[in-house]
């Protein structure tokens, strides 16, 4: 409730104001990441790289909080 009180703060340092929809500027390494060149170092193929996925969230779902201590 208290980050709804001061909604424009950042929620991974209070010191700071948010910035976009994820609170820091990601362009210049979404823009690095998506380079051709770059892509084709990392074998990404034509996958295009985005700072948050609602893919990659849901399919994390299941191991959260898993302990893997063994």
């Amino acid at each position: 409730q208290i980050m709804q009180i001061i909604s424009d703060t950042n929620h991974y340092d209070i010191r700071k104001k948010c910035e976009g929809s994820l609170c820091y500027d990601f362009s210049n390494m979404e823009t690095f990441l998506n380079k051709q060149p770059v892509r084709d170092a990392l074998g990404v193929g034509d996958i295009e790289f985005v700072s948050c996925s609602t893919t990659v969230y849901d399919a994390m779902q299941n191991d959260w909080m898993r302990n893997l201590e063994v």
